[in-house]
């Protein structure tokens, strides 16, 4: 994903087994959606002539006189490198299109800058110019989202002035669009931030009824809507909670956590409090001890369970240490059974890996151990947030001689790559046995023979050298991790 302004541009991993083909941007009648591909294609590829192949799709694409078009190859020159070129084609792109996207979103920043000091009637003024500058109707409707972001900025810094009147004036502009609830949800968040929680309930209310209603009714025109009420429901009823209002605080966090799929712990943290402050401290000890049996514990959820233990018996938490450790064993049983039924069985493929120090590591030498295989990337974000994590699982099972963790590095674009993880591994402290890839020729990788298309993802063979799990995908919290996988190699022991 590349960002620059108010562009996003994605290049979503297709298909490994597409192959890059001759010049793609440059055809006749060729759409954005098979130049992606070939960018795809080539970048996994990533070797000196499909570098070539890239430079000259970005040279096609930025002859265009299509401004997305020319902003996709400019950033497609800044991933190769050619910072100076591209930096020529973004000021290309300022004096070709002078009322285009690219101008637009550099003057939206400018009018809603954080720093700027103005009054709110001054950025009303900044507001109108640039409205006028760069009409809503000039744009294709793909391209508009802009514009009901600037109307909820509008309403919030009215509310920061206690302009009430001019806020909703925005609000009610905002609401001709369907998709007005996702900008809602960022109208309430700065209004409880701001301590105006009434003012919170008022704009949230009809917004979070509208994205209930469109989650029920699982219309795919009403998708957006339907999406935001998962922002919606949680601010709505911190909202509600502040206002006093806490029985509808209630049922609207009891009605979140029916809807989402895995309970989310912070739904489930405001709904005990919730119920906290409306006197049910029972329900919300059995809402703590019914997740923590099955989502595994939490440090700040057992603190919270201890404390209502303890009002729950007449301030004796004496055998409190009692109780945990039942929940401990309950927890651990339902954390294996969960996972148990997640369990696959199929060859995993052979390699051989070159390590750190430069010795060659093979998974048939490893039969006889559970192994971890986790493939990661020195440019990969979610890869290192769950690091800690891992690091922690690697510290647990350092004595245990029949399992063994492998970091997989791959798809580096760098020269340098054994050099850049070296010095990440040793800047971290991170005891990882890290091996690379082959990053030339990926039609050749490790990571291609275990079906790769994204990172970060795990993968654990058993002592027999099938996978029985496979996970994507990277969190940070170090306890869910280290639980996670010492639930897997206990299952994966037994084959």
């Amino acid at each position: 994903m590349v960002e620059r302004g108010h562009f996003t541009l994605v290049y979503p991993f297709l298909s490994l087994c597409y192959t890059a083909t001759a010049q793609v941007a440059a055809k006749k009648g060729v759409t954005i959606e098979e130049i992606h591909q070939q960018v795809n294609a080539l970048t996994i590829k990533n070797d000196k002539e499909a570098k070539e192949l890239l430079t000259l799709e970005a040279q096609a694409l930025i002859k265009s006189d299509n401004e997305k078009w020319m902003f996709f190859g400019a950033t497609l020159l800044e991933s190769l490198q050619k910072k100076e070129e591209a930096a020529g084609v973004y000021k290309l792109i300022t004096k070709k299109f002078p009322q285009g996207i690219t101008e637009r979103s550099k003057e939206y920043n400018k009018v809603f800058d954080e720093k700027s000091t103005l009054t709110a009637l001054e950025k009303e003024k900044l507001y109108n110019k640039w409205l006028s500058t760069f009409p809503i109707n000039s744009f294709e409707k793909s391209d508009r989202n802009i514009y009901l972001q600037a109307l909820a900025n509008m309403a919030i810094i009215f509310f920061r002035e206690d302009n009430n009147q001019k806020a909703f004036y925005y609000i009610d502009k905002c609401k001709v669009d369907s998709t007005y609830t996702i900008y809602m949800s960022k109208i309430g968040t700065e209004l409880i931030k701001d301590n105006k929680v009434d003012l919170a309930v008022e704009v949230l209310e009809s917004a979070y009824t509208s994205a209930s209603i469109a989650l029920q009714e699982n219309n795919e025109h009403k998708l957006p809507i339907g999406r935001s009420y998962f922002s919606l429901a949680p601010n709505y009823a911190k909202a509600l909670l502040k206002s006093g209002k806490v029985d509808k605080a209630c049922s609207v966090l009891e009605e979140l956590i029916k809807q989402e799929k895995q309970n989310n712990i912070n739904s489930i943290t405001l709904l005990s409090q919730a119920y906290t402050t409306g006197g049910r401290n029972m329900d919300a000890f059995m809402l703590l001890n019914d997740y923590l049996i099955n989502r595994g514990n939490d440090e700040k959820l057992i603190k919270t369970i201890s404390a209502l233990y303890k009002k729950l018996n007449n301030n004796n938490e004496s055998n409190f240490n009692d109780y945990l450790a039942k929940l401990t064993v309950k927890s651990h049983a339902a954390t294996l059974e969960k996972y148990k039924a997640e369990m696959v069985k199929k060859e995993a493929p052979n390699f051989s890996l070159l390590n750190l120090k430069r010795e060659k590591v093979s998974l048939s030498d490893l039969r006889g151990k559970v192994v971890i295989l986790d493939f990661w990337a020195t440019w990969c974000g979610p890869c290192k947030a769950s690091f800690p994590g891992m690091q922690a699982a690697v510290e647990k099972f350092k004595d245990d001689k029949e399992v063994e963790f492998l970091f997989i590095d791959v798809w580096q674009k760098e020269d340098n790559y054994q050099e850049l993880a070296q010095e990440f591994i040793t800047n971290n402290k991170y005891t990882f046995n890290i091996l690379f890839d082959e990053m030339k020729d990926r039609s050749k990788s490790t990571a291609k023979a275990y079906g790769v298309r994204g990172i970060p993802i795990k993968f654990i063979i058993d002592k027999e050298g099938f996978i029985r799990f496979e996970s994507s995908g990277g969190i940070s919290d170090i306890y869910k991790i280290v639980n996670e996988i010492s639930a897997k190699i206990e299952l994966a022991k037994k084959g």
